[in-house]
């Protein structure tokens, strides 16, 4: 990705257009074309989509072209922000209509009329992750400007406890995958750990990361790992 970006600079804006573009495309394949396709003798990870990595190129460049041009991508949200956040709303009712378009119309089944591999879905989650940034801006707003203390307080808090109920229910799910005798399940789903950031923190950090808000060094997962 790296070299992309170097070999393309000065046309990073032509580069985030062409991959929603193609992000557009792999929705519309994976939902018009993919489920009257023959894919039994398809490797695993090409008919188990959800989980190849490249299913999810644009989000990543999108999010790569973010850091990279992260004071342009600030100022552009934070102007346009009224705008986002209609889009977002005007969204929610869309969604429910476009889950009955996906049932009644194009007679998917339920499994997938909800999935996220959606061409709409797509344009809408940009949209909402522009809110999200929009969020951390204020917060961000707050912690340095010391403003509404009590607020953060809460949050700093907050987020302590639901990474803790988040990755003990991961744990389970992912220990409970260890206990299988499918070497290749387990495997497969080691590669998904690390590229959650679990077992990658484990191995590297030893087990802690340093705490955004209080600046301290705090445990951060425990995993069992393959010998």
């Amino acid at each position: 990705m790296r070299f992309l970006f170097k070999k393309t600079e000065g046309k990073h804006l032509i580069v985030f257009f062409c991959s929603i573009a193609i992000q557009l495309l792999i929705t519309i394949f994976t939902k018009f074309i993919f489920p009257h396709l023959a894919t039994e003798n398809w490797p695993y990870l090409f008919k188990s989509y959800g989980m190849f990595v490249l299913t999810y190129e644009g989000y990543f460049i999108a999010g790569a072209l973010a850091g990279i041009h992260y004071s342009d991508v600030e100022k552009w949200i934070v102007s346009h922000i009224k705008q986002l956040f209609i889009a977002t709303l005007i969204g929610i009712p869309t969604m429910v209509l476009y889950y009955f378009y996906n049932i009644y119309i194009l007679k998917l089944s339920y499994n997938k009329a909800y999935e996220v591999h959606q061409p709409l879905i797509v344009v809408y989650a940009l949209i909402v992750i522009s809110n999200i940034f929009y969020v951390g801006y204020l917060y961000d707003r707050f912690v340095k400007n010391n403003k509404h203390p009590k607020l953060i307080a809460f949050v700093s808090k907050a987020q302590k406890n639901c990474f803790r109920i988040i990755s003990y229910a991961d744990n389970r799910f992912i220990d409970s995958a260890y206990d299988d005798n499918s070497d290749t399940k387990r495997f497969l789903v080691h590669l998904v750990d690390m590229a959650s950031g679990n077992d990658f923190c484990y191995r590297v950090f030893r087990g802690t990361v340093l705490d955004p808000i209080q600046h301290t060094n705090r445990t951060l997962c425990h995993r069992k790992t393959f010998k």
